[in-house]
């Protein structure tokens, strides 16, 4: 493929977003957003006052988790640096309009020439910073024109993917011009050189340093030590109905063996929570509920989180985790548990992460098919001695101390940008 029928290409798809969007509710979605763009990057123009911004460039939410870490350190060390934090996907946006530590959070246009040009002549960025593997050819080609610096940090490349082919000829050209990228593992790293990319290093996974600093300073929760009581507790994080099927066929073995149930459903719904409670009608109580008790009944055995952002906090009380979301698109996050050193289970949609694969091949992860499956994970966390225990803390923490530290390496490769 050459840059000119990249350019064809990507034309014809930005148009078709547009062109479907009366039909298409996620191409409505991504059009309504930016119909308000160019007031937005008129604004971000007159208040940064001439001031060159920092870009920092997020597909969705799950890079801008990535992200995070690396714009936290920014403002902490350079404070009156201006970020711009751009979303392409309207639910990393939506969720995170407001982020405190960015100074604008707007849309990112479509790598069409005329709006990338349009959009960096109002942002005017002194340094770029993509988070994983957002690769706009266009773009990429403008800020070098430009002679921006431009980072990528926590890339991850797998075996199949397009830009290790032969016909991927145009696309390393252009990654070559990029001043570094940091990859999450050392895989992608070879991978890269092999092509040609020699300005890419081994840097780790920037969550990682997230959650170790979350684990470090465990939330204590008053209420949830009541409802634990010294009962065996497994959290369920992220679940979706396809993973309440599990649930609900092993409810009645893990009380009989002296377990409790703290359930996070990924769809934070009334119309979800109303499902589950009927479900495990006298067995289950809210959150919001258990706060205001006193005393908890000994038949309640289910607890349903139905408050957002506090799941990454309750893996300090598991004894054992399941994390959903494996019997549909993929698992969600398993190193906020993995943080807390915790056991984990989840469904057969795995491959694509590789702390999870890397869990399960390390054997502190088990892959889940059925109830019998849950069951048989449940009841090893309760027979395993503490010897195993302790040598399966050891290699988890041994895993993320490996892969961490990536903050610290991409801040330094960049700080020499800062005024």
């Amino acid at each position: 493929m050459s840059l000119v029928l990249y350019r064809l290409g990507i034309w014809t798809y930005f148009h078709l977003i547009k062109a479907l969007s009366p039909v298409l509710p996620a191409a409505k979605k991504w059009t309504e957003g930016r119909k308000n763009l160019d007031n937005e990057l008129a604004s971000v123009e007159a208040k940064r006052e001439g001031s060159k911004t920092i870009w920092i460039h997020c597909s969705s939410l799950g890079e801008f988790e990535q992200g995070r870490p690396v714009i936290e350190r920014i403002k902490y060390e350079h404070p009156d640096e201006k970020i711009c934090l751009s979303f392409f996907s309207p639910s990393g946006y939506e969720i995170r309009r407001n982020y405190e530590l960015a100074d604008f959070v707007v849309y990112f246009p479509s790598d069409i020439p005329s709006e990338l040009n349009y959009f960096l002549n109002k942002i005017e960025p002194k340094l770029t910073l993509f988070v994983k593997y957002d690769f706009w050819w266009n773009t990429l080609a403008e800020l070098q024109n430009r002679k921006i610096p431009t980072y990528f940090f926590s890339c991850i490349i797998r075996d199949k993917h397009w830009i290790t082919k032969w016909y991927s000829g145009f696309a390393r050209n252009i990654l070559k011009g990029v001043t570094a990228i940091f990859t999450q593992d050392k895989e992608s790293c070879e991978r890269l050189k092999k092509i040609g990319l020699t300005r890419t290093q081994f840097a780790g996974d920037t969550r990682i340093d997230r959650v170790l600093e979350i684990a470090s300073k465990p939330i204590k929760r008053p209420e949830i030590e009541k409802f634990c009581g010294d009962d065996h507790i497994i959290i369920c994080g992220s679940t979706w109905p396809q993973d309440h099927r599990i649930i609900f066929q092993s409810i009645d073995w893990s009380i009989s063996k002296g377990w409790k149930w703290i359930i996070a459903p990924h769809q934070m719904s009334e119309k979800e929570f109303l499902i589950l409670e009927e479900k495990f009608q006298n067995h289950i109580i809210r959150y919001s509920a258990l706060e205001k008790q006193s005393h908890v009944s000994p038949q309640v055995k289910v607890l349903l989180v139905d408050r957002i952002g506090m799941l990454n906090t309750l893996y300090y009380y598991a004894d054992a985790v399941y994390i959903g979301g494996g019997f549909g698109k993929g698992i969600h996050n398993t190193l906020e548990p993995l943080s807390f050193l915790k056991p984990l289970a989840f469904g057969p949609k795995y491959e694509n992460f590789s702390e999870a694969v890397r869990a399960v091949n390390k054997k502190y992860a088990k892959v889940i098919h059925n109830a019998a499956d849950m069951l048989a994970f449940m009841e090893e966390q309760k027979v395993i001695e503490n010897s195993n225990q302790e040598e399966t803390r050891r290699i988890i923490e041994g895993d993320l101390l490996r892969y961490s530290g990536a903050t610290e390496i991409v801040y330094k490769a960049i700080k020499s940008h800062f005024a």
